[in-house]
């Protein structure tokens, strides 16, 4: 499993991505949003290659994509329905203090007994724990409301 970079650090310096959302907790490790423009806005922002490759996959599907992939230190839990009007994206850092087995238990709160996302979160998790050094620190979340701050 290949660790995404959203942009290549330049000389030691690496561009911070921001990325939307409708409501972040206190410690900014855990965060979503139900806006569809804000979820294509952060798949704009994550890259073209891989909303392409989403968008190719809604015309395969029934009832709309659902992807896992790390952003950052971030794990993006992105889904889409199949008309292009409704989603969400959760985001869930993964240096928070919360233990594998409290991320774990969050997952399964929030998608029931989904094996597949369950596993392909915790895949995930357990690549960026493992390889602390290859996880860029370029991604924040935060609220941005209708006025743009």
């Amino acid at each position: 499993m290949k660790i995404c970079l959203l942009h290549e650090p330049h000389s030691g310096y690496h561009q911070l991505i921001y990325l939307l959302c409708d409501v972040i907790n206190e410690t900014k490790t855990l965060g979503s949003t139900l806006d569809v423009d804000k979820i294509n806005y952060n798949l704009d922002l994550i890259g073209g290659d891989f909303k392409k490759e989403f968008k190719i996959k809604l015309g395969f599907q029934k009832w709309g994509v659902l992807e896992t992939l790390d952003l950052g230190r971030y794990i993006a839990i992105i889904y889409i329905n199949k008309q292009l009007n409704s989603g969400y994206m959760y985001f869930i850092d993964t240096n928070s203090e919360l233990s594998r087995f409290e991320i774990l238990n969050h997952i399964k709160e929030m998608f029931g007994n989904n094996c597949n996302i369950t596993k392909r979160f915790m895949a995930i998790y357990d690549l960026l724990k493992s390889n602390p050094e290859q996880v860029q620190d370029n991604v924040e979340i935060i609220v941005q409301d209708d006025r743009g701050t």
